[in-house]
């Protein structure tokens, strides 16, 4: 709400189907001086609608704690540039982890006051926000996670290389009962080294 009173004519554009939970937010918002009518209920619909109406947002704020994952990707996927406040937690990490995909750190944060500034002043800036879309969409088309034949490569390779290096390290003992570093014994049934 703070961000909502420092950008005048901004909206918050949010889905949320529970009456009540919709009325508490609106309350919330009067209460801090926001008309409620700058809360947008969007509603729930298809997939492939939903994809086609995120170009519409400006910008993208990531929730905390629990930062946003797939919703993340979609809209930056879409070309909405996100900006996010990094956490201590895997689930607190996730936008972040997307920013860092598509080369756009500069949009993660990691204290409440700076992502309150940063929002403030993307939500300010038409020139800046433009900007960020720009580069967003054109990162995007280069971000592995968006191209799913080298995104599914790099996996393979890198369950490839995990395989390797557990059948062919002294060391794998340590994941069954006998603790022994560096015993060598052989491999269980239906394994066998890589070369």
């Amino acid at each position: 709400m703070r961000v909502l009173a420092q950008v005048p004519g901004s909206v918050l554009w949010t889905s949320i189907e529970w009456p009540q939970a919709k009325a508490r937010l609106q309350a919330f918002a009067a209460g801090q001086g926001i008309d409620p009518e700058r809360l947008e209920f969007a509603p729930v619909i298809a997939p492939q609608a939903h994809l086609a109406r995120l170009p519409a947002a400006d910008l993208f704020p990531d929730c905390f704690p629990y930062s946003a994952g797939a919703t993340a990707g979609q809209c930056v996927g879409q070309g909405v540039p996100l900006i996010a406040l990094t956490g201590e937690t895997y689930v607190s990490r996730i936008a972040t982890a997307v920013l860092h995909a598509v080369g756009c750190d500069e949009l993660a944060v990691s204290s409440i006051e700076d992502y309150e500034r940063l929002a403030v002043r993307l939500g300010r800036s038409d020139a800046e926000r433009i900007a960020w879309r720009a580069r967003v969409r054109s990162s995007v088309g280069e971000a592995r996670m968006f191209q799913p034949a080298a995104m599914a490569t790099a996996v393979e390779t890198a369950c490839a290389s995990l395989w390797h290096a557990f059948c062919n390290s002294a060391r794998h003992d340590v994941l069954y009962d006998n603790p022994r570093a560096g015993e060598q014994r052989d491999l269980p049934p239906g394994r066998q080294a890589l070369p």
